[in-house]
């Protein structure tokens, strides 16, 4: 089966844990945030989706603990899925950033306006590098035979990469702003 794009990382986690739509979209928001999202509108079709071809299944309510929820395992299926779909080249996606966009067209009346949409984006990154470095120090604190920490640092760093160029291309930008003498 050819496993949809938006449907991989609800594999993937569930390798983790068998876990419920909710528990799915926290671990979302919690660890796959900086690079991936779903909403609950995607989620829970996906889910559906994934149930219907055998990839996961329902695990039965839990009577010890009046468990209503509905919770959600990966089958050997799914687990085939999830491995052909990271042995395929990852598809790319063209960019859209608004500060760019913004920046591009700024000559037709918002060069100040687009020189604070800088400062500020230049102080989120900030905000989101310290972040990084804070979730770094915690998956260096992990048992360093975790399997899954290489992996998670392999990603980080490329945030972490990523971000501090952000930061220094606006720095340059900003730069540029106070030569224009904006």
């Amino acid at each position: 089966m050819l496993l949809k794009l938006s449907s991989s990382s609800i594999l993937g986690l569930l390798t983790w844990r068998p876990m419920s739509g909710y528990e799915l979209k926290r671990e979302i928001e919690g660890s796959l945030q900086n690079f991936w999202s779903e909403s609950f509108g995607q989620l829970y079709p996906n889910l559906h989706m994934l149930n219907q071809a055998h990839l996961i299944s329902g695990l039965p309510p839990d009577e010890a603990t009046k468990r209503q929820k509905k919770v959600y395992q990966i089958t050997d299926a799914g687990r085939e899925a999830l491995r052909g779909w990271i042995a395929t080249d990852p598809a790319s996606r063209p960019p859209r950033d608004e500060l760019l966009l913004k920046l591009f067209f700024a000559s037709e009346g918002g060069p100040d306006v687009v020189r604070d949409h800088s400062r500020h984006a230049r102080e989120k990154a900030l905000v989101k590098l310290r972040r990084y470095k804070a979730i770094r120090e915690q998956i260096q604190s992990l048992n360093s035979h975790q399997e899954r920490a290489k992996y998670w640092l392999m990603t980080l760093s490329l945030g972490i990469s990523q971000t501090q160029n952000f930061i220094h291309w606006c720095d340059e930008t900003l730069d540029e702003f106070t030569e224009l003498g904006r």
